[in-house]
């Protein structure tokens, strides 16, 4: 099963894609009340970049997906100073 290696940095996410068989990955952002605050579909390198800019300091859920399949579903993410 591929796992997505997250590293949150103060600006966006790097994403590793470590299989071949994955060329799109859809992410998605909820806030605390469930409000999709990013909805994206990314193209699969070895390693994306995803902007966090627009999120404010809070906490958040990730979900990360190919297909149907979920590889990490509602995962907290802490955005902070």
């Amino acid at each position: 099963m591929y796992l997505p290696k997250l590293l949150v940095q103060s600006v966006g996410i790097y994403i590793t894609n470590n299989s071949e068989l994955i060329e799109q990955l859809h992410v998605e952002i909820k806030d605390l009340l469930g409000r999709v605050i990013i909805d994206k579909f990314i193209n699969t390198e070895s390693v994306c970049y995803l902007e966090l800019n627009e999120l404010k300091i809070g906490l958040y859920f990730i979900s990360i997906r190919t297909n149907n399949t979920f590889l990490m579903k509602n995962e907290k993410l802490l955005i902070q100073e």
